[in-house]
């Protein structure tokens, strides 16, 4: 944060986030009265190194966050496509671990295309659209 942020708007910011970007909550927890937070809330996040420093710490979080959702991601995905494959996995615990799977992969975007996946493996039956899937057969997802 910027050395220019007194002691109760390095509070604020803190405040800021733990409250979900509530202004009047956040102006409380620095240590402003009552009677003046909601005031005092938009005044303070108005302030520019206020803004900076929100800024900043917006972006660290969503670096973070990025960063273990990196880390993550591939084992997930494992997890969900051995379900998706596995003899022993109920039909409905199936079609959920494709939803996640094509969400992830940004297929869920396109409604269309979802659709066609889950209609193809209705009509062909799960098991032998996903063994085709798997497979890399012609029309198991085009």
């Amino acid at each position: 944060m910027l050395d220019t942020l007194t002691e109760k708007q390095e509070r604020f910011v803190e405040a800021y986030f733990l409250r979900s970007g509530n202004m009047r909550q956040a102006a409380l927890d620095a240590g402003y009265s009552q009677a003046t937070s909601d005031h005092a809330g938009r005044e303070i996040a108005r302030t520019p190194s206020v803004e900076n420093a929100i800024r900043e710490r917006a972006q660290a979080l969503r670096d973070e966050a990025i960063t273990r959702l990196a880390a993550n991601l591939p084992s997930v995905l494992d997890e969900l496509l051995a379900m998706a494959l596995s003899p022993d996995t109920p039909a409905t615990a199936k079609q959920r671990a494709l939803t996640e799977i094509l969400d992830r992969s940004g297929i869920l975007a396109q409604p269309a295309r979802l659709g066609f996946v889950f209609g193809a493996a209705h009509e062909n039956g799960l098991d032998d659209f996903l063994e085709a899937a798997r497979r890399g057969e012609e029309g198991a997802v085009e």
